[in-house]
């Protein structure tokens, strides 16, 4: 048998990665084209972030004036004002973004880890079935994955080229990111302290320290005028509303956190407030919070760690309740991803902006379970972080003599067992 050169297994190497890359990309495209018609996501689209879109086209910058625009965060209605306000369009927008996410969470893993593992993390973007039913609908799901991707790649593409350019780009997607769901707000200050450290002690690491500071700090400066204006015109020192009724309906004994869609029942705050008062007004949203900090007050400190520790496991490893897939094969799914993305973390544990991304998984992870518990925080805060480590695991595994990808596939599936028999 006539041995292939070696320069002909690098080009067979490389179109057949590229090949799996189209291959994924076009299935996502035909994937989220057929949910399009069948996500039941769009409430928020159609309730929210498409009629405020149009009233910002009606009335312009004085629709910030009512106290209604800060119901949800600005770029949520911003972004649809400025591509149509209709929601047809803004799922066809949304599909375009998904495909561009795809693209970018496999160079983030090229550039991380090596070509193998920026396929492995396209096929893996392709082929989860937690994000389709969301990155679907029309709501913001599309664009805050998209803006929360491109901040972690700009970064990644920043530390690799020492460029000052790709940091800036990288602090527009984090603050726009912010503004369209206000969660990643609280990383901020953290990464600029954090980079000031970096830039103090460890000389080798000044250049990214210095990335680090001009995108957090510009993130920064997109976000604080948003705050700044909700204070002044509405007292609202927060970038939208919703933190009440996630608080208290997070901490609610009845339905364990959960959200109350989950049981088949509306958010239980009708005797809060005056009549006509909505869970996102500005005071009923400081008035949830009040309350809910009563609410934990009176609960004994075990109750409380036990209602944390079920939403924790929830969001890890799906709950029992949902309905968008069979449970099982969500729950499979995640656990393979959670063991994959343990060995993949585990082998670029050197590089910082490795460390900085599981930072932030970490941080999302902790600030969300206080708070109300939905499948569609812990995909948006969790999947793509999930996807790019548990690629490299992937690949990782993959060059491992076949000894050790035997015993590794037979922990990984105990892994999934017991995950599955804990969690009923």
């Amino acid at each position: 048998m006539v041995p292939i050169p070696p320069s002909w297994r690098s080009r067979l190497a490389f179109a057949a990665g590229w090949t799996v890359i189209a291959a994924a990309a076009a299935w996502l495209v035909i994937n989220l084209a057929g949910w399009s018609s069948t996500t039941p996501f769009d409430f928020d689209a159609k309730k929210y972030y498409i009629p405020y879109a149009q009233r910002f086209l009606a009335e312009g910058w004085a629709f910030f004036a009512d106290p209604k625009s800060v119901h949800v965060p600005p770029f949520s209605f911003l972004f649809a004002a400025l591509t149509g306000a209709e929601l047809g369009l803004q799922k066809a927008i949304g599909i375009g973004l998904s495909l561009a996410t795809l693209l970018m969470v496999a160079r983030m893993a090229m550039v991380v880890h090596s070509p193998a593992a920026g396929v492995c993390a396209a096929a893996l973007f392709a082929l989860t079935p937690l994000l389709p039913p969301y990155l679907s609908s029309g709501s913001v799901e599309p664009l805050y994955v998209f803006l929360f991707t491109a901040w972690l790649a700009l970064l990644v593409e920043g530390a690799q080229r020492n460029a000052t350019g790709w940091f800036v780009a990288a602090g527009i997607a984090l603050g726009l990111a912010a503004l369209t769901r206000a969660t990643l707000v609280y990383f901020i200050p953290v990464v600029i302290v954090a980079a000031l450290v970096l830039r103090w002690r460890r000389l080798g690491m000044r250049t990214l320290a210095k990335g680090l500071l001009t995108a957090h700090i510009l993130a920064l400066a997109l976000v604080a005028p948003v705050i700044v204006r909700n204070l002044l015109l509405h007292g609202l020192p927060a970038i939208s509303t919703g933190a009440g009724i996630a608080l208290y309906a997070g901490h609610h004994a009845n339905t364990w956190g959960f959200d109350p869609g989950y049981f088949n029942v509306a958010f239980d705050f009708g005797i809060l407030g005056k009549d006509g008062w909505w869970h996102l007004d500005v005071e009923m949203d400081r008035l949830l919070a009040v309350m809910a900090k009563k609410v934990v007050a009176s609960y004994e400190w075990m109750f409380l760690l036990k209602l944390y520790a079920i939403k924790a496991a929830s969001f890890l490893f799906v709950s029992n309740q949902e309905w968008i897939a069979p449970v099982a094969t969500l729950r499979g799914w995640r656990i393979t991803e959670l063991g994959l993305a343990a060995l993949g973390a585990a082998a670029v544990l050197h590089r910082p902006i490795a460390l900085l991304i599981l930072a932030v998984t970490a941080f999302q992870f902790v600030a969300h379970v206080p708070v109300l518990y939905a499948l569609r925080y812990s995909v948006v805060a969790l999947e793509i972080p999930l996807i790019l480590f548990a690629a490299i695991g992937l690949a990782r595994a993959s060059a491992w003599p076949w000894q050790r990808q035997l015993a590794g596939a037979g922990m990984l599936a105990a892994a999934i067992l017991g995950g599955t028999l804990l969690a009923r």
